[in-house]
């Protein structure tokens, strides 16, 4: 069965995807079967992949590249980028920034205006009627400077963004043979097109894309022999969202448990050095309760609960995925916030027995699972968790998991396996 296991994730990553824009945008399935559909399949990508190199030892399946093969991933990559360029373009002029739609773009563009001007970027958006601090990481915002210096929309910030980390994530795949980049650059094609035809305000009204490319940059960069790639990876999820923070528990488990102190030394200060030069030199050391103040909005946002759709539901607890509808329902409108109080505590009680099965796994498999498969892998079972445990599960927000999924794919092709036991070695040789 293993000599299949990379058909069967290509399948399992068409289904995630179309869980999530599709299946229930269609009415093809309910709320309760489509959220299912997209937990479990996100679950046994993970479990998929950690069975494939389970008790064998991952081998280097790169191959020359061929100046054939450069002539192809060339013209490939320009179709793409021609392609995805057209769509996101005619999604684009189609609708002007309007905060009576999403509020995302006006808060980047005050930050980026309040940094020109010699503004703290981080007082409370009093223009869009907020009285807290700017929940927005740096990397989640300050891209987007490119934009206002040049005076372009900054709708195109993510677009160039993910046309670099698809690029990346797909030429890396070419090393495995041509057919693996074709697959690949077909998967996020079509992810796009997905998007494009049933939840375009990802791209009009969100910045979601330029958070998806961190994601894919963070994949491959953990899948690297240089540390300090790896460091920049994870330093690009940290400064643009919290969602990496519960599972590095897990990667530095890994790397004390496999002995590997220098490797850590080195990712971490690489971690460390962009944090410090990116957040807290810049705009943390002016508050320093800024980290808690903003992460804590994201654990207050009961106010959708009240975000009703034509039927009288929430309209985000009811677009097809996460399992906060639940909780909804247990209590009901009248009394939303017991249900949105104990979503929570189910989130976090969740995720925190997520990590601890994964680590105790780890520890139970890992003289027969390389370490670097087994990071991947488990970033996927824990985003997973995540997304499905979220108290307000914005479609846009789970979309970079089936980013993940396809650049974790797309990074496992340059591995073949022996089908030889042994123990094995703390990380690959290779890449």
């Amino acid at each position: 069965m293993k000599k299949y296991n990379s058909l069967i994730v290509v399948l399992l990553i068409i289904v995630e995807a179309l869980s999530l824009f599709f299946f229930h945008k269609k009415g093809i399935l309910d709320q309760q079967s489509n959220s299912l559909l997209f937990f479990f399949s996100g679950l046994l990508i993970g479990l998929t992949g950690i069975y494939k190199f389970y008790g064998v030892k991952p081998e280097s399946g790169l191959r020359v590249v061929r100046k054939k093969s450069i002539l192809f991933v060339g013209l490939i990559s320009l179709i793409f980028i021609s392609i995805t360029g057209f769509w996101a373009n005619k999604i684009i002029e189609g609708l002007p920034i309007n905060i009576q739609f999403s509020d995302i773009i006006p808060a980047i563009q005050i930050m980026v205006k309040r940094l020109f001007s010699g503004e703290y970027p981080y007082s409370p958006l009093t223009e869009l009627g907020y009285t807290a601090p700017a929940g927005y990481m740096p990397l989640h915002w300050l891209p987007f400077s490119v934009a206002d210096v040049f005076n372009f929309d900054y709708r195109f910030v993510p677009l160039v963004v993910f046309w670099i980390a698809s690029l990346v994530v797909s030429i890396r795949a070419i090393r495995a043979g041509p057919l693996y980049f074709t697959i690949s650059i077909a998967l996020l094609t079509g992810a796009f097109f997905l998007i494009k035809s049933f939840e375009d305000g990802i791209i009009s009204m969100t910045v979601e894309l330029l958070i998806a490319s961190y994601y894919m940059l963070f994949i491959s960069g953990l899948n690297q022999r240089n540390k300090i790639l790896e460091g920049a990876g994870i330093a690009l999820c940290v400064l643009s969202r919290y969602s990496l923070l519960l599972w590095l528990p897990i990667w530095l488990f890994t790397y004390l448990l496999t002995r590997q102190i220098k490797k850590l030394a080195i990712v971490s200060a690489t971690i460390f050095f962009f944090v410090l030069v990116i957040y807290i030199i810049p705009f943390l050391s002016k508050d320093w309760t800024l980290f808690s103040t903003t992460a804590s909005s994201y654990a207050h946002l009961s106010w959708e609960w009240q975000h009703l759709n034509d039927q009288k539901q929430p309209i985000h607890l009811y677009n097809g995925v996460g399992f906060a509808h639940l909780f909804y329902e247990k209590y009901g409108g009248a009394d939303y916030m017991s249900g949105f109080h104990l979503a929570r505590k189910a989130f976090f009680i969740a995720n925190a027995c997520c990590i601890l099965l994964l680590a105790t796994w780890y520890w139970r498999i890992r003289k027969n699972l390389d370490q670097r498969i087994f990071l991947l892998y488990s970033f996927k079972i824990y985003l997973t968790v995540f997304f499905s445990f979220i108290m307000v599960p914005y479609v846009y927000l789970l979309a970079t998991s089936v980013f993940v999924s396809i650049t974790i794919w797309s990074e496992q092709s340059r591995y073949r396996y022996s089908q030889k036991k042994s123990h094995l070695p703390a990380a690959l040789n290779d890449n």
